[in-house]
C-alpha cells in the first residue's frame, strides 16, 4: 500500500502532467486551474494545496517537463558517436511540446508580472542545468564563457524552433541545423589548454 507520501507525489505529478498539457493544447489563457484538475482526476483542495496559484502551477508543469526532456537529451547525448547526435538530441529536445508549453508561459509574462517573478525562476535554475550539460558535450568551450555559450545554443534552437512551428520549412530547418553544426564543431573537438607549468613536478 502506498504511503501518504507517495500519494502527493502521484498527485503532484499528474497535476503537473496535466497543466503541461493543457497549456500545450489550450496556450495560457485557455488553461484553466479547473480544467487542470478535472484532466488530473484530482481535487481543487489538492492543487491549491501544492500549487496555490495559475502561475505557480504552470511555472511548476513547464519545469517539470523541461527536466525531464534535459534528461533523455543528455542520455541521447551521451550516447551519440558524433556531433551530428549530439545535434540531433538538442533539436528532438527543442521541437517537442515542452518548447512550447515554456513559449506560452514566456508570451503572457511579458504582462503579467506574478508569472514573469516565475518565469524568470524556472528560467535561472534551467539555465544553470543546461550550461552544465553545454560543458560536457562541448569540451572545447572555455569555462569563462560557458554561461554565455549556453545562452547562444538554447538561443539558437528556441528561435529554429519557433520558426518551424510557424512555417513547417524542414529544408529550411535542416539547412539551418548544417551552418549551426559547422559553429559548433570547433567547441566539439578542442579541448581547453592545460594552464601553464600543469604537469610538472615541483622544482
Amino acid at each position: 500500500m502506498a504511503t501518504q507520501a507517495e500519494r502527493s507525489a502521484g498527485t503532484r505529478a499528474r497535476v503537473l502532467e496535466a497543466a503541461a498539457a493543457c497549456l500545450v493544447e489550450r496556450g495560457y489563457f485557455g488553461t484553466s486551474t479547473a480544467a487542470v484538475c478535472r484532466r488530473a482526476g484530482a481535487t481543487r483542495g489538492a492543487q491549491l494545496h501544492h500549487y496555490p496559484t495559475k502561475a505557480a502551477l504552470l511555472g511548476a508543469a513547464v519545469e517539470h517537463v523541461m527536466a525531464q526532456r534535459h534528461a533523455e537529451l543528455r542520455a541521447a547525448a551521451a550516447a551519440a558517436r558524433d556531433l551530428d547526435g549530439v545535434l540531433a538530441a538538442l533539436w528532438a529536445a527543442y521541437a517537442g511540446p515542452a518548447s512550447v508549453a515554456w513559449l506560452e508561459l514566456v508570451v503572457a509574462a511579458r504582462t503579467d508580472a506574478a508569472l514573469l517573478a516565475v518565469v524568470r525562476g524556472v528560467k535561472a535554475r534551467f539555465e544553470r542545468e543546461a550550461e552544465a550539460t553545454l560543458r560536457g558535450l562541448f569540451p572545447g568551450v572555455p569555462a569563462a564563457r560557458a554561461a554565455a555559450c549556453a545562452r547562444l545554443v538554447m538561443a539558437a534552437f528556441d528561435g529554429l524552433a519557433l520558426g518551424h512551428g510557424v512555417d513547417g520549412r524542414e529544408d529550411l530547418t535542416r539547412a539551418a541545423l548544417a551552418e549551426l553544426r559547422r559553429l559548433l564543431a570547433p567547441w566539439r573537438a578542442r579541448r581547453p589548454r592545460a594552464p601553464r607549468g600543469a604537469g610538472r613536478g615541483a622544482s
